[in-house]
């Protein structure tokens, strides 16, 4: 399978672009026209088909799993499904939006999205349920051999922990400061 020339471009062009730019300076970049990229923007991609792309050509080899979660504030919508009060730690607030979790791969220099799960307290799962589902995406049906897992404290769960033990997974985590260690906090 061979990426379609706007997306090798494209991605080029992001990965060397300072934080604010516009298509025109990515044209200059890439030595396209402007207008080369407008259409490529326009049209509709299949992630599953990018996604195949990286695993077929073993770019997703030599790093880095991550999972965690993130907030989408939707604070103006009324018509999207699973949207709620939720607490945003990142805004430290209660906001009208979604908890996502996600499993990106990352090599240091590059971070790759790779699946997420939004989480819908009225399912019965748990933000830890649906780490453990994205571990299992990873492992067995992507068949990714990451280096190490990276997650926050949050997901140090005994449970989440097991699991990468039994498959044999090295992880990186803080652990939880009410974490009992020899019967001592930590």
């Amino acid at each position: 399978m061979q990426l379609p020339a706007f997306i090798v471009s494209y991605a080029g062009a992001l990965l060397s672009a300072p934080w604010r730019f516009s298509l025109t300076y990515l044209s200059i970049i890439t030595a396209t026209s402007h207008d080369f990229l407008t259409r490529g923007l326009q049209k509709k991609y299949s992630f599953k088909a990018l996604l195949q792309f990286f695993l077929e050509s073993k770019l997703l080899t030599d790093g880095y799993l991550i999972i965690d979660e993130t907030d989408v504030d939707k604070s103006f919508a009324t018509k999207i499904a699973c949207l709620g009060w939720i607490f945003s730690h990142r805004k430290n607030k209660h906001i009208f939006g979604l908890h996502v979790v996600v499993v990106a791969w990352t090599n240091g220099t590059m971070t790759i999205p790779l699946a997420w799960k939004i989480y819908n307290k009225k399912n019965g799962k748990t933000k830890l349920d649906l780490a453990m589902e994205l571990i299992g995406y990873c492992l067995f049906i992507l068949r990714l051999k990451p280096k190490a897992w990276l997650f926050d404290s949050f997901y140090a769960s005994e449970k989440l922990l097991k699991c990468l033990i039994k498959h044999k997974q090295i992880f990186y985590s803080q652990l939880p400061k009410k974490r009992l260690l020899n019967n001592h906090s930590l």
